[in-house]
């Protein structure tokens, strides 16, 4: 396998993609029992437990989710090892595997990722019940004969295939060559420059002097009652960290305590019933329409890692949705079905929070939040979108939180401030979920689809910008996406989950405790302080 084949194979789905979804926009899935006939070892009592009928099995399986429609797109499949799956961040540590052990973990997580995204694929098959048992208990026999080859085969060898491993990008290269990528870019720039302008404008404007067109609700997540200081924060994140990759992997109990600990609060201007969050879910009258419920208010919890300076760190994201972005005039390109926000939460291994930034979950409008811990440092070519920063946020102490200020309509992040006491409680509660529980949603008519397409779009969500920005290589601006998926640049190249993320814009700087009391002010914001360079 080498990145140029995985390119090429994920190139020619996008494409394949685009069209369909064109051209068919709210075609539901074929059910795999339907297509089992054509994959008749699929339906065998028995198969023999070898490495060569256990790549069959993985082979067979993944052409009839692929045929029935119903492909999981977060991570990657690794082409000639079916078993397993990467996301940007791993195929990133996969090339800093130096030893054995390290090897050994790599290829746990692997395993873990594709046998999450089978669970869903599986379900999403609506399978009979006998069918996907028998599938299930193959799986579960075939695992470890597939990885004991992986794991038998010399160090080297899969050193030198792990740094082969590469995830490919949301950018199709013959969209922009189509659009005349270095002309069309050009007048792009000039807006993402004025709107960039216009944010900051907006995030120094007092939070009290912000237009309010409804009424301001505030949703909180249901549990409340998780503050921990930065010494308890440090103490888990080193926990999570005694593993060969140095990967912070922090249990159940702890990943529940981080994300109680660092929730923030989603002061929303309701002014429509678009503006309510809610819960995904299909419906409509064949089941086959997608949608958001404001009569469950949900947040969705998801964990992910970056890099800096070479070390792993920790993750949190706060994903929520509402039921539209509802069109301002007839001429409004930006409205759609479907809105939704991504808040994240980037820990140091200090136990403090280093970064805070967030979304719209199609991937626009990414906004960074630094602590004084980093200094902008761009990313060294004028040829990619600049990082937005509108502010600085400071250090949470326990029982403080981080308030987002969401506007009516277009769901913009429009000032973000700490808060502390009775400005801290909500009057929606938000019942927390993993972020996972997406990937296969229950249908009116009892059967499971994932909200996302087998490209990672919510089919349904698309916008009327997709026609005007399609040179710039994206597919489907403006569409909602899955983790995994989310472009956050218009020109240039950058993922929201790219490993390298953080430390192209951004580069560590040592406190200083005078300039930080001085540049606090009274509501715990940070106004902006003289950063040094490279």
């Amino acid at each position: 396998m080498n990145r140029t084949r995985l390119r090429k194979n994920a190139g020619l789905g996008q494409v394949r993609s685009a069209v369909v979804l064109l051209l068919l926009t709210a075609c539901a899935p074929v059910p795999g029992r339907l297509l089992l006939d054509d994959f008749p070892d699929l339906t065998r009592s028995s198969r023999p437990a070898t490495v060569a009928a256990c790549r069959t099995l993985f082979g067979d399986l993944d052409r009839l989710v692929d045929r029935a429609g119903v492909r999981d797109a977060q991570e990657v499949r690794v082409t000639e090892r079916p078993h397993l799956r990467v996301d940007r961040v791993l195929a990133a540590q996969g090339r800093l595997a130096r030893d054995r052990a390290a090897v050994e973990a790599w290829l746990t997580l692997a395993e873990a990722a594709d046998d999450r995204a089978r669970r869903a694929e599986l379900a999403n098959l609506n399978l009979e019940p006998d069918v996907q048992r028998r599938m299930d208990q193959d799986l579960a026999r075939c695992r470890p004969l597939l990885g004991a080859e992986d794991r038998g085969r010399p160090l080297a060898e899969t050193q030198a295939w792990l740094a082969d491993i590469a995830v490919p990008d949301e950018y199709r290269r013959w969209w922009r060559v189509a659009g005349l990528y270095w002309l069309t870019s050009l007048p792009i720039r000039a807006g993402v420059a004025e709107l960039h302008g216009q944010i900051r404008a907006t995030h120094r404007t007092a939070v009290d002097r912000l237009p309010v067109q409804g009424h301001l609700v505030t949703h909180g997540a249901a549990t409340t009652s998780g503050a921990l200081d930065a010494d308890e924060v440090r103490r888990i994140l080193r926990e999570a960290s005694r593993n060969p990759l140095g990967l912070p992997q922090p249990d159940r109990t702890d990943r529940d305590r981080l994300f109680a600990a660092f929730a923030p609060l989603w002061e929303v201007d309701v002014a429509d019933p678009n503006d309510r969050l809610g819960r995904p879910c299909w419906g409509g009258e064949d089941g086959n329409s997608p949608g958001v419920d404001p009569d469950h208010p949900v947040v969705y919890q998801h964990l992910s890692h970056t890099f800096l300076d070479g070390r792993p760190l920790v993750q949190l994201n706060y994903v929520v949705w509402f039921p539209s972005r509802p069109a301002r005039s007839a001429w409004d390109y930006l409205a759609g079905r479907i809105d939704g926000l991504t808040w994240r939460v980037t820990l140091g291994e200090d136990g403090r929070p280093l970064l805070f930034d967030t979304i719209h979950n199609c991937g626009c409008y990414h906004l960074f939040f630094p602590t004084l811990a980093l200094a902008p440092v761009g990313d060294g070519t004028s040829c990619s979108e600049p990082a937005l920063v509108p502010t600085y946020l400071g250090d949470l102490s326990p029982g403080e939180r981080v308030i987002l200020r969401v506007s009516s309509v277009e769901h913009f992040v429009t000032h973000v401030r700490i808060g502390r006491g009775a400005a801290l409680r909500p009057s929606v509660t938000l019942v927390e979920e993993e972020y996972g529980s997406l990937r296969s949603l229950p249908r009116p008519d009892g059967r499971r689809r994932s909200l996302f397409d087998d490209q990672g779009l919510v089919v349904g969500s698309e916008r009327g910008e997709r026609w005007l920005f399609w040179p710039m290589g994206i597919p489907g601006p403006g569409t909602m996406r899955q983790w995994g998926h989310h472009a956050t640049a218009f020109f240039g190249k950058r993922h929201f989950d790219d490993a390298d993320l953080i430390q192209r814009y951004f580069m560590r700087q040592p406190l200083n405790k005078k300039s930080t009391a001085a540049n606090q002010s009274s509501n715990g914001e940070y106004q902006w302080p003289t950063v040094s360079s490279r």
